[in-house]
């Protein structure tokens, strides 16, 4: 009996003094250790979740708006489109130039970060008030995306951006 107790006693001595692997360990931007590694938060990556996931997207984008009815083209024009940090961590600021201006900001889901939609907005597209709505996806340095566009007096066309940064 004495040597069982002598066996636990320096069982829970051995057990006491072995190091904490997350001891040393910062997570960032809530991020929690486990076993010495930090598990980030949605939206967050990096050994210390110090990274924006939406950082990558960062840039400036340059390719080709195109309108289209019924599968037919109708318009196509280069457009450059910049996108930034936006209001909150799973929102970029979308900011187009070209022919058709566009300035929104789009919101990325939240199941898949490359994948994003582009909420409702109103702007003076070609000369009139135009409602754009669509979606997209990053992929490494590319983006591409597709919509519609309500062209009041003229009616409902789709669109495709496809552009590299």
């Amino acid at each position: 009996m004495k040597n069982l107790s002598i066996l636990l006693t320096a069982a829970l001595i051995m057990i006491s003094c072995a190091k904490d692997p997350c001891k040393d360990v910062v997570c960032l931007n809530e991020g929690t250790c486990l076993d010495g590694t930090c598990l980030c938060e949605d939206w967050y990556e990096g050994v210390d979740c110090g990274t924006e996931e939406r950082a990558k997207y960062y840039g400036t984008y340059n390719g080709t708006l195109t309108l289209s009815q019924g599968g037919q083209p109708l318009q196509s024009a280069p457009f450059v489109m910049t996108i930034s940090g936006g209001t909150s961590i799973n929102k970029l600021q979308f900011i187009g130039t070209g022919t058709n201006a566009l300035d929104s900001e789009a919101s990325l889901t939240v199941t898949k970060n490359s994948d994003f939609t582009l909420p409702s907005f109103t702007n003076s597209a070609l000369g009139g008030p135009a409602t754009w709505s669509g979606a997209g996806t990053f992929s490494g340095s590319e983006v591409s995306m597709t919509g519609q566009v309500d062209f009041t007096g003229v009616g409902i066309l789709d669109w495709t951006y496809t552009a590299t940064k």
